[in-house]
């Protein structure tokens, strides 16, 4: 009576200590996973012609290279030459593989287009770059509109992420015609 008790709780451990150990934790051995990303905003509520910077978090990026991709609306603008790429710790400055304005829905695009080379095989980088505030999102309260005053339409900052194509060239990675932007996190920014 013990035995088959002993043997039914040594098969349960086994199964245990198997799924446990054959876990990677993040979906890196997933060949369809770009990596996980998240977007921050600091500060939060800026004036007209401030800046605020936007940090785009990658954890556990794909081996095979990763296109990271930030949709900015027409109330903030890009600060050339102002992007960074933070791995372990150290940064560089690192423009966009491409950027600009899509016919599609009239956004604003940043495209990054990392492999191996750029995440030296770390597990979590950050990409960094200021915007400016262009126009004002929040509506005044002495507005003429009853129904709208005091009301925000805050800037939306995006990211997305997908796995870099091995039988693409870079410039083919991204199109501002069709952008293909899923957004997977997102900031909000005020302007006044």
């Amino acid at each position: 009576m013990m035995k088959p008790l002993l043997l039914k709780l040594f098969a349960f451990c086994s199964i245990c200590i198997l799924t446990a150990c054959g876990s990677s934790g993040g979906g890196g051995n997933d060949p369809f996973y770009p990596g996980g990303v998240a977007i921050e905003v600091n500060p939060g509520s800026i004036d007209t012609g401030e800046r605020a910077v936007v940090t785009g978090q990658l954890v556990d990026p794909n081996p095979e290279g990763v296109i990271l991709k930030f949709r900015l609306p027409t109330s903030v603008s890009y600060v050339d030459r102002s992007s960074t790429l933070v791995v372990d710790g150290v940064s560089r400055r690192r423009d966009p593989d491409k950027k600009g304005t899509s016919s599609a829905d009239s956004k604003y695009y940043l495209i990054f287009i990392l492999d191996q080379a750029d995440l030296e095989s770390e597990n979590y980088a950050e990409v960094k770059f200021f915007v400016r505030g262009d126009t004002a999102t929040e509506i005044s309260s002495s507005s003429s509109s009853s129904s709208s005053a005091g009301a925000s339409t805050d800037a939306r900052i995006e990211i997305d992420a997908d796995i870099k194509d091995p039988g693409l060239d870079d410039d083919e990675q991204f199109s501002l015609t069709t952008p293909k932007f899923t957004a997977e996190d997102g900031a909000s920014l005020k302007i006044r």
